[in-house]
């Protein structure tokens, strides 16, 4: 037979005395007693005697011996309230403990059911002012996990909610107007995801007057709104109010909320943390920044740590993780210090907008903590809410843009559709799946991180940035970076007059996360002539260790913003090898007087050229072996279209490879030209060989002309051959040609 813990009825047995002392409390002072009156007062006496006999049999441990005294307390004192709560929560207790899941299957343990909830009922029934008593119903019906025992749970707790504000007990009432709001919070929720199957049209979107589950969800406000005005200084009541108020995005009355408490407390987290929430979501990025960061300063660096942590946006696979940013697991075993500077680095990449002030995706983030934290928690259960299977979710992606669910007997699924395609089933109570077959840490990792729900995302472009390194000292790289500007779509359908303005920065940031070698620049299009493509470049010494460049544009009247990040290891071997190669419009080839890369005069570009532009190359071969004064070499240069890549750039299918034929590329430099014969559809190779004067850097650059050279993708291999020690090595790079 199963057996309930010494605690759990100890408990029973505890609340049984406290129930008995809340009531003499809530009593009003009675005349002197008559004889019946203290025949009433040994009673409780002698009640009194037996729960401590009582709590002592529990404390043996033998709760069905504890049981068995309080089942002759009630048949020896019929009418006391008291002694049926304490009857009726041990019984409730003791079947609970044997509960598998969500069913009870053992006969004992229904039996137990039965009596606990005739007893509960008796309790409330000889003590009907007790708010506990009508609450512990309430509870009892909730726990039971049947439809219409939940939907019954609300009459009690209202009548608890009535108890308390008769007793006039304002804490008493604020608890029990609080869980009575909870209760309509939950049908609420059965309700309002609930879709007709037209997601379009489904009337879960914020801004509807009649949405699904409007009635509980006005009942759950208002007794949110009870339980603050019965006692502003429960915190719970004004947590679930936020909550309510931010469900249906009803921000500027979550801000006045929030102010409100602010005037009697203005260092209170949740009410700052609330109208953060509410400017970020009202498009006042700046001030949820200022709010943000207020509430950050006041917290202890625990609490601190748990609400910046940065791992709630990092892939959880090591397959996954970035060039420059770690997985979830890793981040998780690094020190402190490590820890903080991967935070920093996440900001720094993240930032849509590096010259403002604010990081709107940082906002963002703690916007969204603050909403997983007041929308999924449940404190009786002890779930936070950003650590949930949803606000996990919810955290990552932002507010989903379509809900739908389906529930029988409180079981179901809860659907999560964004507009990016990515969609996300919640298996009731706590399960989650993912749409393909895919898991919670799938979904991390395949898509770790969005921000579609940011205005300024929908405002901003990647920018292609192509890097080309050059060596500079033992520690040390030039890097040349090259950035296509989407000009066009900066500009957009703007009908602005005149010169349109385009302010661009460029900067190094370190592994220590510190800024430096920051360019900035101002400079105009003719709003009559934009281009679709605007190639801008520029170089940077770059030191060792991993290194991040970071390049923007922002047009102020469109407010649209192009972004390129690129990371950049300057670790290169010593001894015989080539540079990267540098593309761009070449206006002057190096000649035999050349002495670095830098003495070209070229433009640079990320490898994107017009069908027939010049394709200028420029790249370093380093320490070559002197035979005397000289140094000799071989050339290979091999090209081949790209066909997966051809085809999707011509915009079309094929079922096999069909890259272009017939490509005839003619090679000039300072050395001569050569003109190459026609490819086979499979690419062609030239070589030639080269002698110069001996010295460490040897400077090539060439124009590659391809006079019927198609729209594609190609491949582009530069392999030098040492003549004098036989050593090679070879660059593998590609260039897109466009009509």
């Amino acid at each position: 037979m199963p057996t309930i813990n010494r605690r759990d009825a100890k408990y029973a047995i505890w609340l049984m005395c406290i129930s008995q002392l809340t009531l003499a409390f809530l009593l009003p002072a009675q005349k002197p007693l008559s004889d019946s009156s203290r025949a009433k007062q040994s009673q409780q006496t002698i009640l009194a005697g037996a729960t401590a006999r009582a709590d002592s049999i529990a404390d043996a441990g033998d709760s069905l011996a504890a049981y068995a005294m309080l089942d002759s307390m009630v048949k020896h004192s019929k009418r006391d309230g008291p002694a049926w709560h304490a009857y009726g929560v041990l019984a409730w207790n003791m079947a609970h403990s044997s509960r598998v899941d969500l069913v009870n299957k053992s006969q004992q343990a229904i039996r137990w059911l039965i009596a606990a909830d005739s007893a509960l009922h008796l309790a409330a029934a000889y003590a009907p002012d007790s708010a506990i008593y009508w609450r512990d119903i309430a509870r009892f019906k909730l726990d039971a996990r049947s439809g219409w025992q939940q939907f019954a749970a609300g009459d009690f707790m209202a009548k608890a909610v009535d108890a308390a504000e008769r007793a006039g007990n304002s804490e008493l009432t604020a608890e029990m107007a609080d869980e009575m709001g909870m209760i309509q919070f939950r049908e609420y929720e059965t309700q309002a995801a609930i879709s007709d199957g037209n997601e379009m049209a489904s009337r879960t979107l914020l801004g509807d007057p009649e949405f699904l589950g409007f009635a509980p969800y006005t009942f759950a406000l208002d007794y949110f709104l009870r339980a603050t005005k019965a006692n502003a200084k429960y915190p719970l009541a004004r947590r679930h109010l936020y909550m309510t108020y931010a469900e249906r995005g009803n921000w500027k009355e979550l801000l006045s909320a929030s102010g409100v408490q602010l005037a009697h407390d203005s260092r209170d987290k949740d009410a700052l943390l609330a109208r953060g929430l509410a400017y970020e979501r009202l498009d006042r990025s700046a001030e949820a920044s200022v709010v943000f960061d207020s509430v950050l300063a006041l917290m202890t660096p625990e609490a601190r740590a748990s609400f910046t942590r940065i791992s709630r946006l990092l892939p959880t696979s090591v397959s996954q993780r970035s060039q420059y940013l770690p997985d979830s697991i890793t981040f998780s075993r690094m020190i402190p210090a490590q820890q903080e500077l991967v935070e920093k680095m996440v900001w720094a990449l993240l930032d849509p907008l590096i010259e403002t002030k604010e990081n709107e995706y940082r906002t963002e983030f703690f916007a969204r903590i603050v909403f997983a934290d007041f929308r999924f928690t449940r404190e009786a259960q002890g779930i936070y809410g950003p650590d949930s299977d949803r606000g996990s979710v919810f955290i990552r992606h932002g507010p989903p843009d379509f809900q739908s669910a389906f529930f029988a007997l409180q079981m179901g699924t809860h659907t999560w559709r964004y507009r990016n395609g990515l969609t996300v089933t919640f298996k009731e109570p706590s399960r989650t799946k993912i749409a393909a077959g895919q898991n919670t840490n799938q979904l991390k990792n395949s898509s770790p991180v969005s921000w579609d729900n940011v205005p300024i995302t929908r405002l901003t472009d990647q920018s292609q940035l192509r890097i080309a390194a050059f060596r500079k000292s033992a520690d040390s790289v030039d890097v040349v970076v090259a950035a296509d500007i989407p000009a066009s779509k900066m500009v957009g359908k703007s009908d602005m007059a005149g010169p349109i303005p385009l302010n661009g920065s460029t900067r190094v940031i370190d592994g220590q996360v510190k800024e430096h070698q920051i360019f900035t620049w101002k400079e105009s299009l003719d709003v009559t002539n934009v281009p679709d493509h605007l190639m801008k470049g520029w170089t940077h010494q770059v030191g060792a260790g991993l290194n991040i460049i970071r390049f923007d544009e922002f047009q102020p009247d469109t407010r649209r913003v192009a972004r390129g990040i690129v990371a950049v290891d300057p670790a290169r071997p010593t001894g015989f090898g080539l540079s990267d190669i540098l593309f761009g419009s070449i206006t002057s080839t190096a000649d035999k007087s050349a002495n670095r890369w830098r003495d070209v005069k070229i433009k640079p570009s990320v490898g994107l050229y017009k069908v027939g532009e010049s394709i200028g190359m420029v790249w370093e071969n380093y320490e070559l072996a002197r035979a005397g004064n000289e140094v000799r070499y071989n050339v290979s240069i091999t090209i081949a279209p790209v066909p997966d890549a051809w085809d999707k750039a011509a915009g079309k299918t094929f079922d096999e490879p069909t890259p272009p034929k017939g490509i005839v590329a003619r090679i000039r430099s300072a050395f001569g030209n050569t003109e190459l014969g026609q490819s086979n559809g499979k690419g062609f190779t030239v070589t030639f060989s080269r002698t110069a004067e001996a010295r460490s850097v040897i400077v090539e650059s060439m124009t590659l002309d391809l006079p019927k050279g198609k729209p594609g993708v190609y491949d582009l291999k530069i392999e030098v051959t040492d003549s004098v020690s036989g050593l090679k090595s070879s660059r593998l790079t590609q260039f897109q040609v466009v009509k």
